[in-house]
């Protein structure tokens, strides 16, 4: 805990954030390799306070929740004051960003969603974005894995690190993806408990969860109850960034790898991205309420540079679509194509 009480957040020195409460909220989840001791002059500053209606009623009202002072936009879903269910958008479209939730709202309202959109618009800013795939380096190539929710790449990729002893992890689930690189986002990954994680070592409360997770599930009745998702620790610290050489995208179907052109690659990319609620730029009505009232904040012109960005850095990365009706095929066919890639490429060097 620091001196101040606040959490400090430094995103590979394209945004930083400074928030009275911690950003491992649902959905958010920034790393704790993001946190730092001390920012100057944070990006966005997140502040969960008490709100005076009385400050904000000046402003045009618009719609029944909103009011807007010309640049700041103030949400009141009208429970009684002595609660509050408030919040205030400052700056959206400023290199600054301020937002305020009152403590009710933290708790149960949308800030999350409120709070990746607005990392999200400050990425853009950098020419970045968040995009739902992994990053992993095998062999000497450095490969981004994507496919829709469930498909596997979580089990692929703890396959990968299990059998090639100079894998390195990036990050499973999400990435910061510019025009030729990637930055790594590495937080906790949910999976099912019937994953194997192969040699890939648990923490000692993962270990008991999992113990007791695996007795209870014994019981057909309990078994009910339980949650079908758990979180692995994966030692996800690298604090890298690299350029990807290839891309996997995983689909069921008969054993097969085939080559995408780059155009198809960055709309299966974009689409996937789309999973990425909490991350998109009109992720919230009141986000989509600013950016009307402001004009110079378009939502949609950043939406399309999100997919010009995907589409510029598949000019340089070879891509391909596997498909697998099983799990631990898509790492069997990814590890037979590498060796491949990588003995054509030797031939050709030589």
């Amino acid at each position: 805990m620091y001196l101040n009480s606040k959490f400090n957040y430094n995103i590979h020195n394209l945004v930083s954030i400074c928030s009275d409460k911690p950003l491992n909220i649902k959905y958010i989840e920034l790393p704790d390799v993001f946190l730092v001791e001390n920012l100057n002059d944070p990006d966005i500053r997140i502040k969960v306070q008490k709100i005076e209606r009385k400050e904000y009623s000046s402003g045009e009202r618009v719609g029944d929740k909103y009011r807007w002072g010309g640049d700041w936009l103030y949400l009141d879903w009208g429970v009684p004051s002595m609660f509050g269910l408030q919040a205030i958008i400052k700056g959206l479209e400023q290199p600054k960003t301020e937002l305020i939730f009152s403590p009710l709202f933290w708790k149960v309202g949308d800030a999350p969603y409120i709070i990746g959109a607005t990392i999200s618009i400050h990425l853009l800013r950098h020419n970045v974005t968040p995009v739902h795939a992994a990053c992993i380096s095998v062999h000497g190539k450095n490969i981004l894995i994507s496919g829709l929710s469930h498909m596997g790449k979580t089990s692929t990729i703890l396959n990968l690190l299990s059998n090639s002893d100079d894998a390195q992890l990036y990050a499973d689930d999400t990435i910061i993806l510019g025009e030729e690189r990637v930055y790594s986002f590495p937080r906790a990954v949910g999976i099912s408990p019937a994953t194997d994680t192969g040699t890939i070592e648990l923490s000692g409360k993962e270990k008991i969860k999992r113990r007791i997770r695996n007795s209870m599930l014994k019981a057909p009745i309990i078994s009910v109850f339980l949650k079908n998702r758990g979180s692995v620790n994966l030692k996800q610290d690298v604090m890298g960034t690299c350029r990807p050489h290839v891309c996997y995208f995983l689909r069921e179907g008969p054993p097969l790898i085939r080559e995408l052109d780059q155009g198809t690659a960055a709309k299966l990319l974009f689409d996937s991205t789309q999973t990425l609620l909490h991350f998109r730029v009109n992720a919230h009505h009141c986000v989509n309420t600013y950016s009307y009232m402001k004009k110079d904040l378009d939502l949609f012109e950043l939406e399309r540079k999100r997919r010009s960005l995907i589409e510029t850095l598949f000019k340089t990365v070879d891509c391909y679509e596997i498909l697998s009706n099983t799990k631990g095929g898509f790492a069997t066919l990814i590890r037979s194509h590498l060796t491949g890639k990588i003995r054509d490429e030797a031939k050709i060097n030589r």
